[in-house]
């Protein structure tokens, strides 16, 4: 269980400001174009606010076997394959933030939290269950049923991709050599717009988890050997 402290600033990590101005620039029905930079703006919030990488990439931030001990800790604590309702994915997310680090699932959760606060509707995580892909990733502004708007856009910032819904071979294409996976993947949660004030629902939902803020791993620039210091947690 992660404990001590508050994780403060990286839950917050969009500022008032900044969310008030993502809020208002997509109220109503955010155009393609506008969830297509929504989605690299959250990609590249995302990466800041796991410095430690993922545990399962072949270009590691920080030591593979620490951080993978660290995203077993948090899939512990809280599991959205065990509570895939919207309060389950924040606090996911949530301890994702605390411990810098995720894989595929944990980025999805944060990108998926991330847009929720910012006001953008309907957000959506989907899968590829293990055998077919295992890989999870959060789709923007999808309304099947209304071919009016937006197809949709892919925001999966483990694989560091931006691109439509409705183009998902290119998407497979950039992740597994083709055919990659075999099936579709499935829908785990979908949020519509009925939330007059999504950040506040963030803060109600997250205010009583006690997260211990962990330290940055990742090794610095031409440094062969991580700086490890002291063991940030009891992750034995």
């Amino acid at each position: 269980m992660f404990t001590s402290g508050a994780i403060g600033s990286m839950q917050r990590a969009s500022s008032t400001q900044q969310t008030q101005q993502t809020q208002q620039t997509l109220q109503g029905k955010p155009t393609h174009a506008e969830l297509t930079q929504a989605s690299r703006d959250i990609i590249h919030e995302v990466k800041n606010m796991l410095p430690n990488g993922a545990g399962n990439t072949s270009t590691p931030k920080a030591p593979q076997g620490i951080v993978r001990k660290l995203i077993d800790q948090v899939r512990k604590d809280s599991d959205i394959f065990d509570d895939s309702t919207l309060n389950g994915v924040i606090q996911s997310a949530y301890l994702a933030v605390a411990a810098k680090s995720g894989n595929c699932g944990e980025n999805a959760m944060i990108a998926f939290s991330q847009a929720f606060r910012k006001g953008i509707f309907p957000i959506e995580i989907f899968y590829y269950p293990r055998g077919q892909g295992d890989h999870a990733f959060a789709v923007f502004g999808r309304e099947p049923d209304d071919p009016g708007n937006s197809p949709g856009v892919i925001c999966d910032p483990w694989g560091n991709y931006t691109g439509d819904f409705n183009d998902i071979v290119k998407f497979e294409q950039t992740l597994w050599t083709y055919p990659g996976p075999s099936g579709t993947p499935t829908q785990l949660i979908r949020v519509d717009r009925f939330f007059s004030d999504p950040e506040t629902h963030y803060r109600n939902v997250t205010e009583k988890l006690d997260g211990s803020d962990i330290m940055d791993m990742s090794f610095a620039e031409g440094d062969e050997r991580p700086g490890l210091g002291p063991d940030p947690m009891d992750i034995g």
